[in-house]
């Protein structure tokens, strides 16, 4: 897939999520992996009165979940097994 069909494809999800109104945030590092599971509300109203931009309305939004857990599968910010990592998260 050509990359301007991956950023078009990962914009379309993007907007989707939220639509939804919910999008998770993944960080996956060589020490831990962290993870936030963000709620917007209101989203409608904030982009009509926020303005104009794609991130228009996006600063309004609550934390519903949060974790950390220990890395396992990374070494120097690159995956080096797979199944670990997978585990992990």
């Amino acid at each position: 897939m050509e990359l301007y069909q991956t950023q078009r494809a990962m914009r379309a999800m993007r907007t989707a999520a939220l639509q939804r109104g919910v999008v998770a945030v993944l960080d996956v590092g060589s020490s831990k992996i962290g993870c936030l599971i963000l709620k917007f509300e209101g989203l409608e109203e904030k982009i009509e009165a926020d303005g104009v931009g794609s991130l228009a309305g996006q600063s309004g939004f609550k934390v519903i979940g949060s974790a950390l857990t220990r890395s396992r599968g990374m070494e120097y910010g690159e995956i080096v097994s797979m199944p670990e990592t997978e585990r992990a998260i």
